[in-house]
């Protein structure tokens, strides 16, 4: 049904502008984003249970993980152990997020699940369509071009609709001098997914600059410290520890739908993941040589489309359900470019490779000896992130 939207629509571009009013289609598609996150929500809650790691768990385990946090912080246990008879996993964000879901865990779970989906969707919405320069027309093929991985997320439950809604949402502050507000919004994101700090980079672009500095300290103190109300100072410092030490753990264990995947799959290599991320930050910080474009709306957006799509494909526990965040600036990128065959060779390609091939449309076997095997999935996010990153470099043409 989804897929079926998404190409009726694509083929009305074909219209002339005049038969299109885009300001309503912009409506509807807030109720089709509501309805997706109602309909997946309900469907999860009534698909029973399954086996996961040999226990018995519910069809929405993460959200069991992220929800029960909260209950773990307050009885001082550490946060970080796997609760097997609890849920399958383990939870691996900050103590400041099992505080932020307090409110979810005394919720039934049929509410939770559909706020929780909602919040994600809706803050995607609304990221996306308050940004600044961008015609109605632009913020529909967005968002229709995203719905396919957004779908995605919220079938597995996860937070990254709220992390790439955060870091969009940053960016429109800064846009319209919100600087308390943006620095606020990157603070969440990285007591949440430790790369959104990655955002303070946004902050060069702009006046005021020690002003967004100090705010990010006074709201990182607020949020690191968030916790004690519920614990002690003591547990609290212990929950960071293990946190830090399961950060590292996992940094050495695994290599996700990332740059790192990519290398360890078709070369065979163990890939020095400090060497390879270290290149990342370079060429990601690179474009900010160019100083004299900082004024430039343009170059800020092409700095935030690159920002999504890096935190993905640099991320060692990337998964298919992260790939909204990295979807957004690829279609963001691409709808506010100019048109030219290659753009249009690659956004292809990511639609295909990494919105469709997780689908019923690829054959299993496909995806079982290629897609999977191979991380395609991660091929087109890099090849137009550093489309990007030429882009950003490359001399403006007066």
């Amino acid at each position: 049904m989804i897929i079926n939207y998404y190409f009726v629509f694509m083929i009305s571009q074909s219209l002339s502008e005049d038969k299109i009013n885009y300001s309503r289609l912009l409506k509807f598609l807030l109720y089709v984003f509501i309805l997706l996150a109602i309909a997946i929500s309900v469907q999860k809650l009534f698909q029973g249970e399954r086996s996961f790691w040999g226990h018995t768990q519910s069809h929405y385990n993460n959200y069991v993980i992220f929800k029960t946090s909260f209950k773990h912080l307050v009885e001082q246990v550490n946060l970080y152990d796997l609760y097997e008879k609890e849920y399958g996993d383990f939870y691996k964000y900050s103590p400041t997020f099992a505080v932020l879901m307090a409110p979810f865990y005394y919720m039934p779970d049929w509410l939770g699940l559909i706020v929780w989906n909602l919040l994600n969707c809706l803050l995607l919405f609304y990221g996306i369509t308050k940004i600044p320069q961008l015609a109605d027309k632009t913020k529909v093929f967005i968002l229709s071009f995203s719905l396919i991985e957004l779908v995605t997320s919220m079938q597995n439950q996860q937070s990254n609709a709220l992390i790439a809604g955060f870091l969009l949402l940053a960016f429109v502050c800064f846009e319209k001098d919100r600087i308390p507000l943006a620095a606020l919004l990157i603070m969440l994101c990285f007591f949440i997914k430790l790369t959104g700090i990655l955002a303070c980079v946004l902050f060069l672009f702009y006046d005021k600059k020690w002003k967004f500095i100090l705010w990010s300290a006074f709201w990182f103190l607020i949020l690191a410290t968030l916790p004690l109300l519920f614990t002690t100072f003591q547990n609290l410092s212990v929950q960071y520890q293990n946190w830090w030490k399961l950060i590292v753990d996992d940094h050495t264990q695994s290599y996700g739908i990332s740059i790192f995947g990519v290398i360890h799959s078709w070369f065979a290599i163990e890939p020095s993941k400090l060497v390879i991320l270290s290149f990342g930050l370079i060429l990601l910080l690179l474009p900010l040589v160019k100083v004299d474009r900082f004024k430039e709306f343009k170059f800020r957006l092409l700095y935030i489309c690159s920002l999504l799509i890096w935190i993905v494909i640099f991320n060692h526990k990337a998964e298919s359900s992260s790939y909204i965040v990295a979807i957004v600036g690829c279609a963001l990128w691409y709808f506010t470019s100019e048109k030219s065959r290659l753009n249009l060779f690659l956004i292809l390609l990511a639609f295909v490779l990494v919105s469709l091939s997780p689908t019923d449309l690829f054959p299993k076997s496909l995806r079982e000896n290629l897609i999977v095997p191979f991380v395609l999935k991660a091929i087109p996010a890099v090849m137009i992130w550093l489309k990007i990153g030429f882009e950003q470099m490359k001399k403006v043409e007066d």
